[in-house]
């Protein structure tokens, strides 16, 4: 499937804001308040601690058809290690699985009309080899147990369990590995 990922900016908001009406995206995400929101995350501060790892970046795309349609949003915020967190405390956030490589946390939400046709797997694999992410050695997701079709998603393009048991927010944990600047993609589980 040949996408493309462009800059998302606000002026794109009101291209997919009607995603944001299909009652799945609202139940795991939410409704147009979320998108309309979603450009004011690129202002944060950066360097700042979440949840036991150091904001780095943050980036959003859209994936585009050959045709210019938007079929995938993509949000993607980067760091300089992978950690996943216990939900305690957090000023002192206790951390557990961490890899000390740069990552990238990602949420993806697809077209509702274009579901199941393999655009969010192939946003997903688009972005992965993106030279703007070159640096970025883990990528990951975190997938309500409830939402089958996302956990589907992110396993099409090449992610793997992290976590067999969903965390304290009703999580599955999922990540990539990147060989770095060949960008191939190995799909493996890593340890730390």
């Amino acid at each position: 499937m040949d996408l493309q990922l462009i800059a998302f900016t606000p002026m794109d908001v009101e291209r997919i804001e009607p995603w944001f009406d299909d009652p799945d995206t609202q139940r795991f995400l939410g409704g147009r308040d979320w998108i309309r929101r979603a450009p004011s995350l690129l202002e944060l501060p950066i360097g700042d601690e979440y949840r036991g790892k150091v904001v780095t970046g943050r980036r959003m795309w859209l994936s585009l058809e050959e045709n210019g349609e938007p079929v995938a949003f993509v949000d993607g915020e980067t760091y300089n290690r992978y950690a996943a967190w216990d939900g305690s405390d957090p000023d002192h956030p206790v951390v557990s699985d961490v890899v000390e490589v740069p990552s990238m946390g990602l949420v993806v939400v697809v077209d509702p009309a274009r579901r199941r046709r393999g655009f969010g797997a192939s946003t997903i694999q688009a972005l992965i080899a993106h030279p703007d992410v070159a640096h970025i050695r883990l990528f990951f997701g975190e997938v309500e147990i409830e939402n089958v079709a996302s956990i589907r998603c992110i396993e099409k393009a090449g992610f793997r369990a992290r976590s067999t048991e969903p965390d304290f927010e009703g999580m599955l944990r999922f990540s990539l590995s990147s060989s770095g600047p060949t960008r191939g993609v190995v799909p493996e589980r890593v340890t730390g």
